[in-house]
């Protein structure tokens, strides 16, 4: 955290399980760490999530299945991580070919609706399909705590993850899509429902672009 004037004024700990070993034994991935960061409305809660499976607790995503990613969910008041929750990504979309190539998908952004419920976004990228882009709601609700476990390789058939619904499928809308990577409600509008803004991260690059995306979506508020 940091004040508005660029100082540092506190750090978030960060359990060891996610530090990777010289080894390569455990850790996040390289390139796949935390990704997505967002507050809940009454900014009591702070989530992040890691875009991959960490090394002990499962594969990189396949056309047959996805990957285990772990939310964090921390309390932002005093910076103590609460709960964490397993978030199981799509496979690679059909038509990929991850053989010798670069594919991927991956959990790139959340945004906390309350305590319990997030928008998720995820980003699959192969040279066969190009970008493919889904915008999830997920429920934490009757998802198992995970923050006890070093390891989820061997236990991902006991564990119960968030809840995933499918909300819109980004090829649906026939546009061009770059790497969608960025998620955030925009201004309550005329008619009460809010705006949501997406935006592409270019990788700096002379070949892609700076995307942004804008939606009007409805915020049901929980019972």
């Amino acid at each position: 955290e940091f004040s508005l004037d660029g100082k540092l004024v506190r750090s978030l700990q960060i359990p060891d399980l996610f530090l990777p070993d010289d080894k390569g034994n455990k850790g996040v991935r390289n390139n796949l760490a935390f990704e997505s960061l967002t507050l809940t409305p009454d900014q009591k809660y702070l989530f992040t999530a890691t875009e991959n499976a960490l090394v002990q607790d499962g594969a990189v995503p396949s056309l047959q299945s996805g990957t285990p990613c772990r939310i964090l969910r921390y309390d932002a008041v005093s910076g103590n991580l609460g709960r964490s929750f397993l978030y199981i990504t799509e496979p690679l979309p059909p038509g990929a070919n991850p053989v010798g190539k670069f594919t991927t998908n991956g959990l790139v952004d959340l945004l906390a609706i309350d305590e319990n419920r997030l928008l998720s976004l995820e980003r699959a990228f192969s040279l066969e399909t190009g970008n493919t882009i889904k915008l999830f709601e997920i429920s934490l609700e009757k998802g198992d705590r995970i923050e006890g476990l070093e390891s989820l390789k061997t236990r991902l058939s006991e564990v119960s993850p968030a809840q995933k619904r499918l909300l819109l499928d980004f090829d649906t809308l026939k546009i061009p899509l770059d790497n969608i990577e960025g998620l955030t409600l925009g201004p309550v509008l005329g008619d009460g429902s809010r705006g949501l803004i997406l935006v592409s991260d270019n990788n700096f690059s002379p070949l892609q672009e700076t995307q942004i995306l804008g939606f009007k979506i409805k915020v049901q508020k929980t019972p």
